[in-house]
């Protein structure tokens, strides 16, 4: 048995909005409200102003309900090359990349901390018949080398990889992932009717060939590339397209990377823990765990 971080659970899931500015809107044009470019919260630092792909300026919230931050201003640049910044002293602290990592690994100047970040993940669209059976979509993940992936993307080897469903508030190990089993992937697809039956290659399932559109959002093109291998090998051929974000896709299949962290399984989430760094300390890289 274990506890839920009752803390981390509204810090990390649960938004409270405020009803007197938002109550008369449309919901339906949701993601073009101007409250998005002006907003109002209740974190630990309120929204100052901003410049469209430049930066966004917070201040400390003085009542903010663990206290006001240590941070009196906080300023979001975007753009720019991550290195090269940190090495000019132009900011203090940096989401990096592990090549970003090896050109600074050997400067003192800077100190590197993991934090829980959103994981990269493959979501199987079950509304699209061919991800509906539950065997095929195992299939899909079992045909793929996630260790191997992270090797060729750079993703050190401490972080784990994880299948859903599992707790994002468990505070234990999670479960053994699927391992890589192309064997079992392509006996599975078989049983679900997956043959190649005019030998091109591909499965087909009641003349349907088994082709699909991989749609990508984030930094995740490079993975996603490497996934269409390993599912090219089973006999799934799937084309990988790119979008800003998920809703923009009506595509079978969405593989979405969030800020760093494990990449795909059927659905994947681990959440570490970190604390504050000491205050004045500038961090190269914050890389999930």
């Amino acid at each position: 048995t274990h506890t839920p971080n009752a803390l981390g659970f509204v810090q990390w899931d649960i938004v409270c909005f405020p009803k007197h500015l938002l109550e008369d809107l449309d919901p339906a044009e949701y993601h073009d409200w101007d409250f998005w470019i002006q907003p109002v919260g209740n974190g630990p630092f309120r929204y100052v102003r901003h410049e469209p792909q430049t930066f966004t300026e917070l201040e400390a919230n003085p009542d903010y309900f663990l206290g006001k931050p240590r941070i009196d201003r906080v300023r979001l640049r975007y753009g720019g090359q991550i290195a090269l910044e940190l090495l000019g002293g132009n900011v203090d602290l940096a989401q990096a990349s592990p090549s970003i990592l090896r050109q600074l690994q050997d400067d003192a100047r800077f100190v590197t901390y993991s934090i829980p970040g959103e994981p990269w993940a493959i979501f199987w669209n079950q509304q699209r018949p061919q991800f509906r059976d539950p065997e095929t979509r195992k299939a899909l993940t079992l045909a793929i080398d996630r260790r191997e992936l992270f090797e060729a993307l750079d993703i050190p080897d401490e972080v784990p990889i994880t299948d859903a469903p599992y707790d994002f508030f468990r505070e234990d190990e999670p479960p053994d992932p699927l391992p890589y089993d192309p064997e079992h992937a392509r006996e599975l697809l078989a049983q679900a009717g997956w043959l190649d039956s005019d030998g091109d290659g591909v499965l087909d399932r009641d003349g349907e060939p088994f082709r699909f559109e991989l749609v990508v959002f984030g930094p995740g093109a490079n993975a996603a590339v490497l996934v269409q291998e390993y599912l090219q090998r089973v006999g799934a051929e799937a084309e990988v397209q790119t979008a800003t974000s998920m809703r923009e896709s009506s595509a079978p299949v969405a593989a979405t990377s969030g800020s760093t962290s494990s990449v795909p399984g059927t659905r994947s989430r681990f959440n570490g823990t970190a604390s504050l760094p000491p205050q004045g300390t500038r961090i190269r890289n914050c890389w999930t765990p």
